[in-house]
């Protein structure tokens, strides 16, 4: 008998330190995972945040870092509404509480704060981030400067107005009997 004891014993053992393995493989490919996606957050070309259902900013990249002015410790732990005038207050607090029931919003175009009050034109995408069960343990702010394709934007409208005007005094000019006819409004 004392033979059978020593064989089970053995069993139990290679058991429990395969279970041991198995564990220590999960967790070792778990921390992988964590710095891979630390780095992709880290190194993204967009300002991406993390913040928790209620608002509160937990993670910051450097990209959020250029783009707003605040260093990570300077603004973790703060509220986002830190971020938005005071004129949106209001909408960003629904934002904030429909992202916190699950609801996404993507490209939404706005204007957000910068460390030094001044004002930039941004388009945001906002996800929230569920556990397995569903609920919302965090959202994740997209940013983007759109302030280069907005001052783009309002040029190539100006533009557009300039030549517009200028096809109208041709055809005026063109149509003209007399010089007063060029100048007249039609």
């Amino acid at each position: 008998m004392p033979a059978r004891n020593t064989h089970k014993q053995t069993r139990s053992a290679l058991s429990t330190s395969r279970k041991q393995a198995g564990r220590l493989r999960k967790l070792k490919r778990f921390e992988a995972d964590q710095q891979i996606l630390a780095a992709i957050v880290d190194s993204s070309r967009d300002a991406l945040w993390i913040w928790t259902p209620d608002g509160i900013i937990e993670r910051w990249n450097a990209e959020a870092e250029r783009l707003f002015g605040y260093r990570a410790d300077e603004i973790v732990g703060k509220s986002l509404l830190a971020l938005i005038p005071s004129d949106r207050h209001e909408r960003a607090r629904k934002i904030i509480t429909n992202a916190a029931l699950g609801q996404w919003y993507g490209k939404y175009e706005t204007v957000r704060l910068r460390k030094d009050g001044t004002s930039v034109d941004v388009e945001l995408t906002v996800s929230p981030i569920t556990d397995r069960r569903g609920k919302v343990v965090c959202c994740l702010s997209a940013c983007r400067d759109t302030s280069e394709r907005k001052q783009v934007q309002l040029s190539l409208t100006k533009r557009m107005h300039e030549l517009t005007t200028l096809i109208h005094f041709t055809e005026r000019l063109q149509a003209a009997a007399r010089i007063e006819d060029v100048y007249a409004a039609p």
